[in-house]
């Protein structure tokens, strides 16, 4: 039963940001300072979604790291 309602609310996610890409499809400029590059919206977007996860995701191994050494320091 949990693995239908997972399925079901993947498919539901999936649609919704198939709506959002087709409602965003405009081309926009991005300046990076030294040069500008123009851009679909919804592409911009989804790359600042994945480095703003890749951010995260470093920030929260560092932290298990850092305590998986203080629990292996606490069984010596």
């Amino acid at each position: 039963m949990k693995k239908q309602v997972t399925t079901i609310i993947s498919i539901i996610l999936i649609i919704l940001i198939a709506v959002f890409a087709m409602l965003n499809l405009e081309k926009v400029d991005v300046s990076f300072g030294f040069t500008s590059v123009e851009m679909p919206l919804v592409l911009l977007i989804l790359v600042c979604l994945l480095i703003g996860a890749l951010i995260i995701f470093l920030f929260s191994s560092t932290q298990n790291i850092r305590q998986n050494r203080e629990y292996k320091e606490l069984q010596n």
